[in-house]
């Protein structure tokens, strides 16, 4: 049986925040570089994605700074 027990804790739930933003990224890198192979980059799917994609690159750079330092606290798990 799974144990589910990491997702109650602070920074499994900002590891599991963390990959599925990641998971979300992957799906729009897909879709940018199929625009861009297929020409079809003035479509309203490739602006969302690329800006997605920098927003979200933005987020985890930040998220990945917050995790150091809940693993550097004395309450961390």
């Amino acid at each position: 049986m799974l144990d589910m027990n990491w997702i109650v804790t602070p920074t499994g739930q900002l590891k599991f925040a963390m990959g599925v933003l990641w998971f979300q990224m992957a799906i729009c890198l897909i879709i940018v570089i199929g625009s861009v192979v297929e020409g079809r980059t003035d479509e309203n799917a490739f602006g969302f994605c690329f800006t997605f994609l920098l927003l979200g690159f933005s987020a985890l750079m930040m998220l990945m700074q917050v995790l150091k330092f809940l693993k550097q606290s004395p309450e961390s798990d």
